[in-house]
């Protein structure tokens, strides 16, 4: 498997970048094209250090860009042609250092990673994830520092990190990128139309979204997406929340428009919206709980979608949990844990052998370590204190107190 570039995104300083943004629009060390990325097991540096992003010539006849090395080692590089072989020397075209190829670490491109930390500030920038390369293997995945997942309710910067601002906080117009476990919110009063995540990506794209907190936190007068898709993209929405600012704006909590591929929305919740899912172009959801809407679902979902949970009686797909009643830890604060009542509990589709997105944790599954076992409808599983036992964490979620999970 292709091997990671991190980054670190701490809003406050101290990491490699202070935004998402500023992370996404870097190109100092040309990590933009995944698919040509590569490293090399090297020895006999000389002639000094070489420059970043300077250009490269192979004894072989390949040529790339430098992007790191440690002058004993290794070498990173973007390759520009050729294939290089492991009896070259690498010469630096403007630092004319050089170093000897040994073996390969690995010639099958990397992922590029954003590791995203809470220290008390939100991020604050809007964020467009487009101009790269990539494909299924090595794709782009940003997701929250051990610690600093997304929480529910939805936790402050000091808690989680948290990706806010009142424009589309989170484009994605590239293939292949995995968002895990952040806090993503739109605080605007625009009365244009707006959205908090837009989905606007190739066609062959897969674009995952895992144990998101997803909310729009302010009343406007425009139409307002909470999560968007519109793009033709192969798209999972796994135990996600999407919530609304309750005001009675006009927005959706999960909206999926096109249909040239396949969306998957599976456990996710959606609370708060005038329209909590609108699943429309055969897009598959299962287990998805919608309360405290005006309207829960509406759509024409895939055949396969099944066992969602509704307040009124519209629940799309099989075997509808509709007009159902849930039970919460306290849905006044926004927290909703089930309290292992109501029609969530046990009434989901096992979906751990699913053939599209088999999985079998929960939105909280990172913070404490539970693993769905009775499968309920919704982002959370419920887990009575007798069977849990919680992993060591730097900080645990606020509904601890008042059950264990």
């Amino acid at each position: 498997m292709p091997t990671p570039v991190t980054s670190t995104i701490i809003p406050g300083g101290g990491g490699d970048f202070t935004t998402l943004n500023g992370w996404e629009g870097d190109n100092e060390f040309g990590q933009r094209i995944l698919t040509t990325m590569e490293r090399a097991v090297c020895s006999n540096f000389a002639g000094g250090s070489f420059t970043a992003r300077e250009a490269l010539s192979f004894t072989g006849g390949a040529a790339g860009v430098m992007i790191e090395e440690d002058g004993s080692s290794f070498m990173r590089y973007q390759l520009t042609s050729g294939t290089p072989v492991d009896t070259d020397t690498i010469t630096g075209d403007v630092s004319g250092a050089t170093c000897d190829i040994d073996s390969f670490a690995y010639q099958d491109g990397e992922e590029a990673e954003a590791e995203c930390h809470a220290d008390g500030t939100a991020d604050p920038t809007a964020v467009t994830i487009a101009g790269w390369t990539t494909d299924a293997t090595r794709f782009i995945r940003v997701y929250a520092n051990a610690g600093d997942e997304a929480q529910m309710p939805f936790a402050t910067p000091s808690n989680a990190y948290t990706l806010d601002n009142n424009v589309e906080t989170l484009t994605i117009q590239e293939e292949y990128v995995r968002i895990e476990r952040i806090q993503i919110e739109n605080d605007t009063t625009s009365a244009g139309n707006r959205a908090c995540v837009v989905i606007n990506a190739g066609s062959t794209a897969e674009i995952r979204f895992i144990g998101c907190f997803i909310r729009h936190s302010a009343v406007s007068a425009g139409t307002f997406w909470v999560m968007r898709e519109f793009s033709n993209s192969n798209v999972f929405l796994i135990n996600c929340v999407f919530q609304g600012d309750g005001s009675g704006t006009t927005e959706t909590g999960c909206l999926i428009e096109q249909g040239g591929n396949v969306a998957y929305v599976y456990n996710c919740t959606a609370i708060e919206c005038t329209v909590g899912f609108a699943i429309n172009a055969g897009g598959r959801i299962k287990n998805c709980l919608a309360v405290d809407n005006t309207t829960d679902f509406s759509g024409t979902p895939h055949a396969d979608s099944t066992n969602n949970g509704s307040e009124d009686d519209t629940a799309l797909g099989s075997n509808p949990q509709s007009e159902g009643t849930f039970g919460f830890v306290d849905a006044s604060g926004d927290d909703y844990h089930g309290d292992g009542t109501g029609d969530a509990i046990g009434n989901g589709a096992d979906l751990s052998g699913d053939s599209d997105f088999a999985f079998d944790g929960d939105f909280d599954t990172a913070i404490d370590g539970g693993i769905r076992s009775a499968w309920d409808i919704g982002a959370d599983e419920f887990i009575a204190a007798a069977d849990h036992v919680f992993p060591d964490r730097a900080h645990r979620p606020q509904h601890q107190a008042v059950m264990a999970r």
